[in-house]
């Protein structure tokens, strides 16, 4: 399989949860997707559905008391100077392993994965639907 046809990004069963005095939120509860080369890829639902806490699991950047229970977000970097990254399976790197802080990880945020948050009245049309 080219790199071309293998996803950049593989999150598989993904389980984001916030432990609570209430009890357990499962914010994130078996998500699973793949973004490849050249796509976009649009996450929608409602409101409190997990929409935010997924992205930010990918990005390691979840708040206390969540934290991610479960799952692979399986990233395939960019080769830095013909080499791959250390730790790397296939040319993966599995997110939920590196340390949310530490230098691997803060490289690949931003530079490599982002999020841009938008205010959704603004960024869809309101005669269109989803």
């Amino acid at each position: 399989m080219t790199s071309e046809q293998q996803p950049i990004l593989s999150v598989r069963n993904l389980k984001t949860y916030f432990y609570l005095d209430e009890g357990t939120v499962k914010a994130v509860d078996g998500v699973s997707f793949d973004v490849y080369p050249g796509q976009v890829l649009g996450i929608v639902g409602e409101s409190g559905c997990g929409k935010s806490v997924t992205i930010k699991s990918v990005l390691r950047i979840v708040e206390k008391p969540g934290e991610i229970v479960g799952g692979e977000i399986l990233f395939r970097p960019q080769k830095r100077n013909g080499r791959e990254r250390s730790g790397s399976q296939d040319g993966f790197v599995d997110l939920v392993r590196l340390d949310a802080h530490g230098k691997e990880m803060r490289s690949i945020r931003g530079a490599e994965i982002a999020l841009i948050p938008q205010e959704p009245m603004a960024a869809f049309s309101p005669v269109h639907t989803i």
